[in-house]
């Protein structure tokens, strides 16, 4: 399961890495569910593999060729909107890729 969200990870971000125009913002997206646990994890994994996120439960993330706003209420919703990617990807094709990567942190 890990090297399956590693591998959706890579296509997103070498997609994202190529130098394609960036489209316009995505309609944010909203993860309910999302313990303290969850949130962490989310966290460093994106670090782990070169994206930035600042300390906190809010913020700008970016690298990769990717920019995203994120704000967590420190409880349980988490929401977060694609603010610059490639536009070969569409703003469905990176909310999966978000959905399966929340999914992959969840903590049972």
């Amino acid at each position: 399961m890990k090297k399956k969200l590693i591998s959706s990870l890579l296509v997103l971000c070498l997609a994202f890495s190529v130098g394609f125009a960036h489209a316009k913002s995505c309609e944010p997206t909203t993860f309910s569910n999302v313990p303290p646990a969850t949130f962490e994890c989310m966290k460093k994994k994106l670090q782990d593999y070169g994206i930035y996120v600042p300390p906190g439960s809010s913020g700008e993330l970016s690298g990769k060729g990717v920019a995203a706003l994120f704000m967590w209420d420190e409880k349980s919703n988490l929401t977060i909107q694609i603010t610059g990617k490639p536009a070969i990807v569409s703003c469905e094709t990176a909310a999966k890729e978000i959905t399966k990567f929340v999914g992959e942190c969840q903590v049972s």
